[in-house]
């Protein structure tokens, strides 16, 4: 990643902390096993799906570039690998 790209993306990280953070409640930030699973499930609701909705992309164009599956069966494939993400509560894609 270039030195622009990555300064972008801190600030962007930044952005969604400070939402977050404005987002919890003052009781959630009392101890720290209540601050952990309160990131964890806001990263889980709001940041994973966004990062799967990358990967699908991604993963898209790495199968059609490399395979001539048609697109139906690239949805297919994905659909049953976000599946298995979602049985495993999305914990891989953190």
């Amino acid at each position: 990643m270039n030195p622009e790209k990555n300064q972008a993306l801190q600030e962007h990280i930044q952005a969604i902390a400070n939402i977050l953070y404005e987002e919890t409640s003052p009781e959630q930030v009392k101890n720290l096993e209540v601050l952990e699973e309160t990131v964890r499930q806001q990263m889980l609701e709001h940041v994973s799906p966004q990062i799967g909705v990358f990967l699908s992309k991604k993963q898209q164009e790495l199968m059609l570039g490399n395979h001539s599956y048609p697109p139906s069966k690239v949805r297919l494939l994905l659909a049953n690998k976000f599946s298995l993400f979602s049985k495993m509560g999305c914990s891989q894609l953190i």
